[in-house]
C-alpha cells in the first residue's frame, strides 16, 4: 500500500474515533448498532476494536495490491474517505 493511502486511511480511522469518543462524552447515544450490542461505547474498546479494524483493512489491502493494484488503490481511499465522512458527521451531530 502506498504511503499516501495508508496516511488517508489512518487520518480518517483517526477522525471517526476522535469524533466518536468526543460526542460520547458530550452524553450522546451511539448509533451505530454493532457497536452498541457489544458494549463498545466506552473509549478503550471503541479504540481496540477500531485499530483491530484497521489492521484488517490494511492486510486486506496488502494481498489485494498484487493481483489488482488500482482497485486496492480506489478502495483503500474510499475506506479513507468513508472515515472522515463518518467523522465530520460525527462532528456535526447534536444529542438529543
Amino acid at each position: 500500500m502506498k504511503t499516501a493511502l495508508l496516511v488517508i486511511l489512518l487520518s480518517g480511522t483517526g477522525l471517526d474515533l476522535t469524533s466518536t469518543l468526543i460526542k460520547l462524552h458530550q452524553g450522546c447515544v451511539e448509533a451505530n448498532p454493532l457497536l452498541t450490542s457489544v458494549h463498545l461505547t466506552t473509549g478503550p474498546r471503541l479504540a481496540i476494536f477500531k485499530g483491530g479494524m484497521m489492521v484488517g483493512l490494511t492486510i486486506g489491502f496488502e494481498r489485494l495490491y498484487p493481483a489488482h493494484p488500482k482497485f486496492e488503490r480506489t478502495l483503500a481511499a474510499f475506506a479513507g474517505g468513508a472515515g472522515f465522512v463518518a467523522g465530520l458527521h460525527n462532528l456535526n451531530t447534536r444529542c438529543r
